[in-house]
């Protein structure tokens, strides 16, 4: 299927159907025609395959996926609840590897929770009543990110290299708010210690997609917010902005969630790590535990489990 021009701007969609996921493509070409991404054949069996494929197909993920990066940017995914893409009860929710949408979905009873990586990291290292605390949060959509408007400056001005026009930029945030000056002024801290790293290093910025790290029914939403390019390589950075460092278990969570996303299709030869504002350092990776990959699945696990009870 072309990436070629066209009069709307299509939607693709990852269907499902059965007891396993369909794992093709597909896209609305017309009105009640949807076609798979691979080989352009219309949806059999009415609505729904009779017996889906037991492995996602890579032609439909490469295709997509080069039309992401290289193409027109004419294939949107979409994961559509609705009418005939609405789940049957025996469904299961299909999240691929790059696929990221809705905060919280529901497929026959079966809840699928996508969560960001930093949200999951305090999981993580939490207590229980920590973890029960942080699962009622995220499910009532609370959060607020403290350092958000310096991001968005950063990436504006990092992507055109202008350099002086940051350091002479001003986040954006409302000068009613009572922490106005002290937010202000710790933001403004965060991105000098930004500038000087970023100046030493002679990078420039390319932009990382956000990838995701499937947990059972959960999926961790990684989301690295700056790509930088220097003489050493490309890496996708992680920015850790605290005037605390990591502490370790937080750190190996981290390491370990982008170099699971690493293994994808979306950061080709590209190298994930944290970058520590404050010190202005990229630390090297640490060595992960044995048993990281059993933790990490039964943090998740716990996750879910406490996502259908509050």
């Amino acid at each position: 299927m072309s990436s070629g021009p066209a009069p709307f701007r299509r939607r693709l969609t990852a269907a499902q159907s059965g007891l396993d996921p369909l794992t093709h493509y597909w896209l609305k070409a017309g009105k009640n025609d949807y076609r798979r991404l691979c080989d352009d054949a219309q949806w059999t069996k009415g609505w729904r395959y009779e017996r889906p494929p037991g492995i996602e197909c890579l032609t439909c993920r490469a295709m997509r996926r080069d039309d992401r990066l290289f193409g027109r940017q004419v294939f949107s995914l979409t994961y559509m609840l609705q009418g005939i893409f609405a789940p049957s009860p025996a469904d299961m929710i299909y999240v691929p590897d790059d696929g990221l949408s809705s905060h919280v979905l529901n497929g026959g009873g079966a809840t699928v929770a996508q969560v960001p990586m930093t949200t999951f990291a305090y999981f993580y290292v939490a207590s229980s009543k920590g973890r029960e605390r942080i699962v009622k949060d995220f499910k009532d959509g609370r959060g607020f990110n403290y350092y958000g408007p310096l991001t968005t400056l950063l990436r504006r001005h990092l992507k055109t290299g202008d350099i002086e026009g940051l350091r002479n930029a001003i986040p954006n945030l409302n000068p009613k708010h009572s922490n106005y000056r002290s937010r202000m002024a710790d933001l403004e801290s965060a991105k000098l210690d930004c500038i000087n790293l970023w100046t030493d290093r002679r990078a420039s910025y390319f932009k990382v997609r956000p990838a995701g790290v499937s947990l059972g029914r959960l999926t961790v939403k990684v989301k690295p917010e700056i790509g930088m390019r220097t003489a050493d390589g490309d890496r996708s950075l992680k920015l850790w902005y605290s005037h605390k460092p990591m502490q370790s278990a937080f750190a190996e969570v981290h390491h370990y969630l982008l170099n699971e996303a690493s293994k994808g299709m979306l950061w080709p030869g590209i190298e994930p790590g944290i970058w520590d504002v404050r010190r202005q350092a990229i630390p090297i990776p640490p060595t992960l535990p044995g048993d990281m990959t059993r933790t990490v699945a039964d943090a998740a696990a716990d996750f879910v489990r406490l996502l259908d009870l509050v």
